[in-house]
């Protein structure tokens, strides 16, 4: 009834990370590596917009959990960040990227659910946080959940790495390679105005979204550019070879027009990037909504191994 499904289903010039669920077989590590990291002083500004709760009395089951967590990157980071009696948990609902954070962080519950199903107890979350995978579940649904999740005045951050390579020195003739092969980068709207559009249509659950940007430089490899650019689904879907002469047109071209060093045999670029946050709280429970919303609690499925 209320799903108004969000999914960006092609990419331009932001050199952002797949969520999770639509990495199909990618190995957890290739996704793990290609991601620009969260640097601890770039995020610094969320330890005071979390509220991690220090009376055990009134501490919920879960301070944190990170959802849609992938590998763990943001975990890590927030673990880096926050108080070491923090209590972590992470919903993810690839198997993969699962195991992959189990062995991250044997120590930290990894539940085996969705954005619009945590199969987490009502009001259990101090803090929910969610990176680039808020991109591919920004609907009403995830919202209500996550409002259901959260203990009374509980936060709800969001933060994604961006790098736009529009502002690098070789997209503009990157462009004029892939028109050769008569392909155009589809136009994608801007993420944040899309976020903040899918909470002005829910707008009794969270209070108004507070953002912040924070300008960092990432450091990554020319493959990985190259990779990313063939990410456009319309690359995608030609023949192998036709990639094979794209992929190696680009990559010649960005190391003869970029500033590429070489550290242990590897082909290094600086690129800016944006470290964009975005946080909001729980507003109190619309009796009258509540009511016709009945929401039966279900046990987590927690791994194990």
């Amino acid at each position: 009834m209320y799903k108004q499904y969000i999914k960006t289903t092609s990419v331009a010039t932001r050199f952002m990370a797949r969520p999770a669920s639509s990495l199909g077989q990618a190995p957890s590590s290739i996704y793990d590596q290609a991601r620009p990291d969260y640097p601890s002083s770039a995020i610094a500004p969320l330890k005071s917009v979390l509220h991690i709760e220090t009376d055990v009395r009134k501490k919920p089951l879960y301070d944190v959990v990170d959802v849609g967590a992938g590998t763990g990157k943001l975990t890590r980071a927030l673990k880096r960040l926050l108080p070491t009696h923090t209590a972590f948990a992470a919903v993810e609902p690839s198997l993969a990227m699962r195991d992959a954070f189990h062995s991250t962080f044997p120590e930290i519950p990894v539940i085996d659910g969705s954005y619009s199903g945590t199969y987490l107890p009502s009001e259990s979350v101090g803090n929910i946080m969610i990176g680039y995978a808020i991109h591919s579940c920004a609907e009403r649904n995830t919202l209500e959940e996550f409002h259901r999740v959260l203990v009374p005045n509980g936060r709800l951050g969001i933060v994604w790495n961006s790098v736009d390579l529009s502002e690098t020195p070789f997209m503009h003739e990157v462009d004029k390679i892939l028109k050769s092969f008569n392909i155009l980068k589809p136009v994608v709207p801007s993420e944040s105005r899309r976020l903040k559009d899918c909470f002005h249509e829910s707008p009794n659950l969270f209070t108004e979204l507070e953002s912040l940007q924070v300008p960092i430089v990432h450091t990554t490899t020319v493959q990985d550019v190259v990779e990313y650019l063939l990410t456009l689904s319309v690359v995608e879907s030609l023949p192998h070879r036709k990639q094979t002469d794209i992929r190696l047109s680009i990559a010649r071209l960005i190391e003869s027009s970029a500033k590429v060093r070489y550290d242990g045999g590897q082909k290094l670029i600086d690129l800016p990037c944006l470290v964009e946050m975005f946080w909001c709280t729980k507003l109190p429970v619309d009796e009258t909504a509540a009511a016709s919303h009945v929401h039966v609690s279900t046990p987590p499925r927690v791994m194990k191994h």
